[in-house]
This record gives C-alpha cells, structure tokens and sequence, in this order.
C-alpha cells in the first residue's frame, strides 16, 4: 500500500507542477514536512568502525566506555540506524502526506480542474474532429486536406493538459477507495446522462474512456471531484433506472397496473 500511495503523491505533484498549480497551503506543509523526516532519518548513522575507535581511545587514557558521553552516543546511533529507520521514515511521511491529500482530495481536484477548464472548452468544441476516435493517432495529412489541421492542432493540445489532470484525478480516487463500476467512468469527465448512456452503448462499457471520448459525442466535458464523482453515479443510476420502469411500462398494455394475477376459479 505505501509504495502505491507514494504513486499517487508523485503523480500528484507532478501534475500540480506541469500545471502550474500551487497545491493547498497545509499539503504543502505536509509535503515539507514529510521531506525533511526522510532527509533527517537519512542521516542517521551507526558505523561500527567509528563506535570501535572511540571505545579504543576511551580504554587508552584509562576510561570506561560505558561512562562516556560519546561512547552512548554512538551506540544509540549504531542501534537506531541498524533498525530499518530509513524506512520507518520514509513510511510515516508517505502516510502523513497521504493523509493531507485525502483530507483536501476535493480541493486539489478542483485547482487542477480550474487550470484545465479552458481547454475542455476548446474539446467540447471541437465537433468538427468528432470522426477522430484519437487525437493522438490523428492523420495529419487528411486533417490539412479538409481543413480542420488547426481545430485539432488545438485540440490535441487541450486534450494533452486535461488528460494530465484527469490522470491526477484518477490517482486521488483511487488513493480514497471510491468505488465505481467500468460504466460509470464516463461520470468522471461529464454528467451529461444522454453522453454517458451512448458512450456505454458504443463501447458495451468495457472498452477505455478518456477526456476525449467524452467530448466526441458531444458532452459538455468537466471533471469531477471526489463528492462530485459520487453524487454523479448515484443521481445517473437512478435515473437509468427510472427510464428502465417507464420503458418497461410503455410495452405494457393499455391499463396493465404492472401486478400479475391469478386466473379466476369456478
């Protein structure tokens, strides 16, 4: 789990970073913090050969090592750094920053969010690309030949910043646990319940879903928060479900109450 969770933190100030986003004040602290736990644990030394000569000089000018100073000393180090110290270290700052991140998730979202919404503009307006399942993958040559080169020149400069933001986004979810099925991932990036359902359609709800395939169909793309996220899937599976009941009872006949009954006896 900590080497996964320090995925999710390098991630996260890596994009914070390629964005130019300034993370909140108390991740920050942490973040600094937690460096110089690990730079201080990384100090800590015990080297025999040291604790070895000091006892030696002790011994000659007649002393007894088990009452100098500097004899304790490096024996306490020589213990501490012998007992996995480094890695005690850099564990606990893993878990404080870990901590700062799932208590501000929201926030950090939302400050990557902001500094990518003119670009899910420039996606969401790109309808003339709309027969380019990848921008990455894009024939140039055809692009210049019908004149769309710069809407995707564009474009795929957006998609790359928001793709960024939404591979943070994703990172904080997972670091928090949020539990989501494949169907419900298009939520992540629209809550636009028509986009979600033709996306799941085209793709049987198994194959990827990015930022662009969201903003192909025509959705208006914006990423979600965690409390977002959530409120998404709960209000969109109620109503898929509500469409479910009035679908079912539009194939009923006229007057059916939906309850079945027994045949009468004589």
């Amino acid at each position: 789990m900590i080497p996964t969770a320090r995925a999710h933190i390098s991630r996260i100030q890596q994009t914070a970073d390629k964005l130019a986003v300034d993370l909140p004040l108390a991740v920050v602290s942490t973040l600094s913090a937690g460096r110089r736990l690990v730079e201080q644990t990384e100090r800590i030394e015990g080297h025999t050969a040291a604790l070895n000569a000091r006892v030696v000089d002790v011994l000659l000018n007649g002393g007894d090592p088990t009452d100098d100073a500097e004899v304790r000393k490096l024996v306490l180090l020589r213990v501490i750094g012998s007992s996995g110290i480094r890695e005690a270290g850099r564990q606990r700052a893993t878990e404080l920053i870990a901590q700062a991140i799932t208590e501000h998730a929201d926030m950090i979202i939302d400050l990557f969010k902001a500094a990518v919404q003119t670009d899910c503009d420039t996606l969401t307006s790109a309808t003339a690309l709309a027969d380019v399942p990848d921008l990455r993958q894009a024939d140039v040559l055809a692009l210049k030949n019908t004149g769309r080169l710069p809407i995707w020149s564009s474009a795929v400069n957006a998609y790359e910043r928001v793709d960024t933001a939404a591979a943070a986004m994703w990172s904080i979810f997972a670091a928090l646990n949020v539990r989501h099925e494949r169907q419900h991932r298009p939520l992540a990036f629209t809550s636009d319940v028509d986009a979600v359902t033709a996306i799941n359609s085209a793709t049987s709800g198994t194959a990827p879903v990015d930022t662009w395939s969201v903003a192909s169909v025509g959705a208006a793309l914006q990423l979600a928060n965690v409390t977002q996220f959530v409120e998404r899937i709960t209000d969109v599976d109620a109503e898929m479900q509500r469409r479910r009941r009035d679908e079912e009872a539009a194939r009923q006949p006229d007057g059916f109450d939906g309850k079945r009954r027994q045949p009468a006896t004589i």
